[in-house]
């Protein structure tokens, strides 16, 4: 991960976020509370991109892994939307200002 190519298109402040992410190995930066999100029509990129490239590597903290990413349905997105929503309640709001469902996504580790 250490060689993990940024978006030349990034705002300052994700570049900032990313860098220091990145630079201190997972150990610094890994929680971000961003400001609350507008409403959007679409899906946003990264998004798009998961769907149609699943296979990902992820870093969490310290700890890194490959993963392929699905988007939850059903019984399983309303448990986990349900958790999104306890970590951070915002996300509530959001999905007020659109008409589209938020994505839940899930990354399975694969080895």
């Amino acid at each position: 991960m250490t060689d993990a190519k940024l978006a030349p298109n990034l705002p300052g402040w994700m570049v900032e976020h990313a860098n220091r992410y990145l630079s201190s190995g997972g150990t610094d930066g890994h929680m971000h509370k961003p400001t609350q999100p507008g409403g959007a029509p679409q899906h946003p990129g990264w998004y798009r991109n998961l769907v149609a490239n699943p296979d990902v590597e992820v870093q969490v903290g310290t700890q890194k892994m490959k993963a392929r990413a699905r988007t939850a349905t059903g019984e399983e997105r309303t448990r986990l939307w349900q958790g999104a929503l306890k970590f951070w309640p915002p996300y509530a709001d959001y999905q007020l200002k659109t008409e589209r469902e938020i994505p839940v996504v899930v990354l399975d580790p694969v080895r």
